[in-house]
């Protein structure tokens, strides 16, 4: 579950703005790019630890522990 506070990201070719929620279903992959805005802050929530399928995300993994 996602709820965007400010700014926009696009997922999946949606579009997510202040107050959307997004939510996947199981086995969906989550790819998230932020929006021309240059910003956004989410609250998000995970039921199980993320797989990161980008090199940048299996480097950043270590240091971010979720």
């Amino acid at each position: 579950w996602t709820v965007i506070l400010s700014g926009v990201f696009v997922d999946n070719d949606q579009s997510y703005r202040v107050g959307d929620f997004a939510c996947l279903a199981d086995g969906e992959e989550h790819r998230p790019v932020i929006g021309q805005e240059g910003r956004c802050v989410s609250l998000i929530m995970v039921r199980d630890a993320p797989h990161y399928t980008t090199m940048t995300g299996r480097l950043a993994a270590p240091f971010i522990k979720l």
